[in-house]
């Protein structure tokens, strides 16, 4: 009866393993369709997280800064990574089905007697067989879609080890607080600090020999082994490789390096070629024309929305400076500034009068005239009437004011934003411990030309 049982599994498998391509055709058609809708909705992530956060609000502030952009890269990657190699897994079962469907016409293969060859190539001739060829196809085919996988579930491991990683740190931070506050006793940062730095080299040990198709898994030392396994369970847990370890040895003991190491090769090398190959020619723009110059879309309203209409965005990302129009009728512009959070730590600590435990709106307002200085071809406007906006159509918050143009000729014009220099304009977040220290310096500078030709 066990025997019987084991022959019907045996049997299903095998029926599994012959009809699995219909299965991954089906399942790559329908993720392929889904990857290429989603690709472009990275660059809307990317935009906001790094416009919207700032170091310089506590963890979450840090977390938000590094933590997920990190998420958001790994699965931007992780979405390249599938596109192009499901893309030529496609290809490659797509000239399967041709090969499969050639060897049922004509199941005796290559007529050499017809083509009357030269015995030279006659001789060559005699080993094809396209059910051989077929076999060899159907095996690449399922590798790929196999080993995408792989690579896809080893680059969210790397992710999960690097916010495990922060994550630690930000706790043994936390634990320093509490000593701090609670005991009065203020810890050296010693003595945290070497758990956290072991736990990092250590998983990046274990993940250098998973790459490398586990060199130090062959050390026969039996001390070594039995305490490198211990650490390899504990990452393997941590990291999630356990979960797809079973894939991995496989390949590594079926499949020789060579031909592992050429694929990832391969595919790196597409990913960047892919990156950076240009189509078009833009030549002269690249090389001779200043950006900040250029009469981009982004910067005037009512192109921008014109856009969002043409192209059916459903995230707007633009955290441009913005005035209505690059063609203006009207004796006034209007200057759209979008909220930018790397400027906290200048507004509370460096404005006139924000020292003070309640902060009025028109002190804000006021410290924004003053870190952003506006020329109009080159001259202050001076102090301006600043009010908060909530955009309609790009769904941003910021800060509008409008510029006076009557006196203004008809023509080209070119107005610049700039940060005022007294302000340090720096978005930093130091840990208590001293585990995490992060800095930035931000530099605010934009510029907007547009033609004056009033009604």
């Amino acid at each position: 009866m066990n025997n019987r049982n084991k022959d019907d599994k045996s049997s299903w498998l095998d029926r599994v393993r012959t009809n699995s391509w219909e299965s991954e055709i089906l399942i790559v058609g329908f993720v392929l369709i889904i990857l290429l809708q989603t690709i472009g909705y990275f660059e809307v992530l990317k935009n906001n997280q790094a416009y919207l956060n700032s170091y310089w609000g506590g963890m979450e502030s840090v977390v938000n800064s590094i933590l997920v952009p990190l998420i958001i890269n790994v699965l931007f990657i992780s979405n390249f990574v599938l596109v192009i190699s499901l893309s030529i897994y496609l290809i490659m079962r797509g000239f399967w089905v041709a090969v499969i469907g050639l060897s049922s016409v004509f199941p005796k293969g290559i007529n050499v007697k017809k083509l009357n060859y030269s015995k030279h190539y006659t001789s060559k001739l005699y080993k094809y067989d396209i059910d051989h060829y077929s076999i060899i196809i159907d095996k690449i085919c399922s590798s790929i879609f196999s080993i995408s996988f792989l690579i896809i579930m080893f680059i969210i491991s790397l992710s999960f080890f690097f916010s495990t990683f922060i994550l630690l740190l930000l706790g043994s931070d936390y634990i320093f607080v509490i000593l701090n506050s609670s005991l009065n006793y203020k810890p050296p940062g010693w003595l945290l600090s070497p758990f956290v730095l072991m736990y990092f080299f250590l998983g990046i040990i274990h993940f250098m020999d998973f790459i490398l198709l586990g060199p130090l898994k062959r050390i026969k030392w039996n001390w070594f082994s039995r305490h490198y396994s211990k650490i390899t369970k504990f990452y393997s847990i941590i990291t999630l490789t356990k979960f797809y370890e079973i894939l991995f040895y496989t390949f590594i003991s079926r499949l020789k390096k060579r031909y592992i190491f050429l694929f990832i090769i391969s595919l790196i090398f597409l990913i960047k070629f892919w990156g950076n190959w240009s189509f078009y020619n833009y030549h002269l723009f690249s090389e001779y024309v200043d950006t900040n110059k250029l009469f981009s879309f982004k910067k005037y309203e009512d192109k921008y929305e014109k856009h969002l209409q043409l192209s059916n965005a459903k995230f707007s990302s633009n955290y441009n400076m913005m005035i209505q129009s690059g063609v203006i009728t009207d004796s006034f512009l209007e200057l759209h500034v979008p909220y930018n959070p790397t400027l906290n730590y200048s507004i509370i600590n460096e404005c006139d009068g924000m020292k003070e435990e309640e902060i009025s709106n028109n002190q804000i307002l006021k410290c924004i005239d003053d870190i952003y200085i506006i020329l109009l071809d080159g001259i202050n406007v001076g102090e301006l009437e600043w009010v908060f906006e909530s955009h309609s159509y790009i769904q941003r918050i910021g800060f509008f004011t409008v510029i006076d143009l009557s006196n203004l000729k008809k023509g080209k014009h070119n107005l610049i934003i700039h940060s005022n220099p007294k302000y340090s304009l720096k978005d930093e977040f130091n840990t208590e411990s001293g585990a995490i220290l992060t800095s930035l310096k931000v530099n605010i500078r934009e510029e907007i030309p547009f033609y004056y030709y009033p009604q």
